[in-house]
């Protein structure tokens, strides 16, 4: 027979609830806590090495644009260099 407050915990997904419906042992919920602070320094570490290839990726195209310029007026390339920050910062953010 199960205690109310097993019950509850069962019910309402408590974090400490296996899947099959029994309480983890301490040893479990230690390696549950490892894995999952795992997953999140691995995502994270992920996502700001992303975002500062995209600001030295930013910084490049930004620095390129003055450049460009300076060549003569006639180039269109001056032009293609927002685009391609737009391009680049809407395709990081869909990352």
């Amino acid at each position: 027979m199960i205690d109310s407050a097993r019950a509850s915990a069962i019910l309402l997904g408590g974090p400490w609830v296996t899947s099959s419906g029994e309480a983890m042992t301490p040893e479990e919920r230690r390696d549950a806590r490892a894995y999952a602070w795992g997953y999140f320094a691995l995502h994270a570490d992920q996502r700001m090495k992303l975002f500062n290839f995209f600001l030295i990726l930013a910084g490049l195209i930004l620095g390129a644009f003055p450049a460009v310029r300076s060549m003569g007026a006639d180039t269109k390339f001056a032009a293609l260099l927002p685009l391609l920050l737009t391009l680049a910062a809407f395709t990081f953010w869909r990352l």
